[in-house]
């Protein structure tokens, strides 16, 4: 019997039952019975299978690296507040031919945010860490010194970009902040004996 048979059996049955004060039950065919408890039984299988091999892969330190950067990239993307407040990815408006466009990737002001503007500022902050992850186990990866080398000036490069591109997206949304990477320009600079307060 098809589920929607049974469950146009058993309403017709209580019908009968309200009407002549019965209390007849339905009773199921010996395959329908036989079905039901072999599903019951593979599910609970299955489910004790998935359990007993997730345990193994549970224990994988690569398995909780990813869970931890996407728990990383979720919890600094706003992607709870793009939900809840039905934000669109960009700003989005026509122009005088009727064509649609992105307007704005950044909104202006720290009491809001449009969806890919969390997505970039999420995706710059995780790119930056990975890059440092990879500077710290540089020796891993590569066997001859002349290679470290050059891959570590490479990863300090990216880094510094990847730092300039998140100062200018926060002084973009906030243009009060000042501190940038670099020292600013008024600094004096020189060698340590310029410096007739650390001069001895």
């Amino acid at each position: 019997m098809r589920p929607d048979e049974i469950y146009e059996a058993s309403k017709i049955l209580e019908f009968f039952n309200k009407r002549l004060g019965t209390d007849v039950q339905i009773t199921l065919p010996f395959t329908t019975v036989l079905i039901k408890n072999f599903t019951f039984l593979a599910i609970f299988a299955l489910v004790f299978w998935v359990l007993k091999h997730l345990r193994s892969i549970m224990l994988k330190p690569a398995v909780w690296f990813f869970i931890a950067m996407s728990t990383y990239t979720i919890c600094t993307s706003g992607i709870v507040y793009s939900i809840i407040h039905n934000v669109p990815w960009f700003k989005l408006e026509r122009d005088q031919y009727g064509n649609v466009g992105i307007a704005e990737v950044f909104m202006r002001g720290q009491r809001g945010q449009w969806a890919g503007e969390g997505y970039i500022f999420s995706g710059l902050c995780l790119c930056a860490g990975l890059t440092l992850i990879f500077l710290a186990r540089i020796d891993q990866f590569f066997e001859k010194a002349v290679t470290r080398r050059y891959a570590t000036m490479a990863a300090i490069l990216v880094v510094y970009c990847l730092a300039e591109a998140i100062l200018y997206c926060y002084k973009f949304k906030s243009p009060w902040y000042g501190p940038g990477f670099a020292p600013p320009g008024h600094y004096q600079r020189g060698p340590l004996m310029l410096d007739q307060g650390n001069n001895i």
